[in-house]
């Protein structure tokens, strides 16, 4: 069995896009889609679990995210998916993946599997969006001009230093704090979360989740039962949506559970999706 693990890069048509595959190449494909400010590395301590079952787990850093670009252009779905399609077409996996999203990745998978439903297997939605600027008053600041680029610079990504240091310093001596640190120090990362906070991205998503529920693809939603981001109601809103999907509430965890708890996540994730069970992974 031949195990690959890489950081790569590939130019795609709206940049450079920074890119990881874990796992055996004849493995089941998994396609992991990170959330909103955390890039591929918040599924690193996930990955191992899935590895070890067999699976090749693809991963990229979605623009304005890590070690990918940030393109001038709008950091919405239409960019997203067009990066997520050019990126499977690069690496090829010859075979249907298997979607695994968080948070505002899990709105650009189930996206992506609505275009084409036949080129994929089973969906995950992990802490999956709803609404996440609907309630804030706050928001409407962001289209003003000048206060807007003020508010993300002087607030929105202080505070993301500030709750990501507080959530990610007690793991792994802390690594992730720095890792978290390192994509704000390359140009264009307040720019880009700007316009992804202007271009709806993070508001009202039912409509995707309605859609989501006519195909035929088997989806799994997950919830973290401390999650204060993606809360009890709002669950249950997408469970109506989704119809036919199996949901999970998983005790003990939060929002970024499959950094924080992926021993916790991984078991629901396997049994899912038909994985071979071991004791405990193996790092690639």
């Amino acid at each position: 069995m031949t195990i690959r693990n890489s950081h790569s890069f590939v130019d795609l048509s709206d940049g450079r896009c920074h890119y990881r595959l874990d796992g055996p190449e004849d493995g089941t494909p998994v396609l992991m889609i990170h959330g909103a400010t955390v890039p591929l590395w918040e599924f690193d301590r996930f990955v191992p679990y899935l590895t070890a079952a067999g699976f090749r787990t693809l991963r990229l850093d979605l623009y304005g995210h890590g070690y990918s670009d940030r393109p001038r252009a709008s950091h919405d779905y239409p960019l997203f998916v067009r990066q997520v399609r050019e990126f499977l077409d690069h690496v090829d996996p010859r075979q249907p993946v298997h979607l695994l999203g968080h948070s505002l990745g899990a709105v650009i998978a189930a996206r992506v599997m609505l275009e084409t439903p036949n080129d994929f297997g089973a969906i995950v939605m992990g802490a999956p969006m709803l609404d996440f600027l609907g309630q804030a008053k706050a928001s409407r600041l962001l289209n003003v001009p000048l206060i807007g680029e003020a508010f993300v610079h002087g607030y929105v990504v202080p505070m993301l230093v500030r709750r990501r240091t507080e959530r990610y310093a007690p793991i792994e001596d802390g690594r992730f704090v720095g890792m978290f640190k390192d994509q704000l120090a390359m140009p264009g990362f307040g720019r880009a979360l700007l316009s992804l906070m202007q271009s709806g991205a993070l508001r009202d998503q039912s409509a995707v989740y309605e859609r989501l529920g006519a195909v035929d693809n088997r989806v799994l939603l997950l919830r973290g039962a401390d999650d204060v981001i993606l809360g009890a109601g709002q669950f249950e809103t997408m469970r109506s949506l989704v119809a036919d999907a199996r949901s999970e509430t998983i005790a003990d965890t939060a929002h970024a559970m499959v950094l924080t708890h992926p021993e916790k996540v991984a078991p629901h994730v396997l049994e899912f999706l038909g994985g071979t069970r071991q004791a405990s992974p193996n790092a690639s």
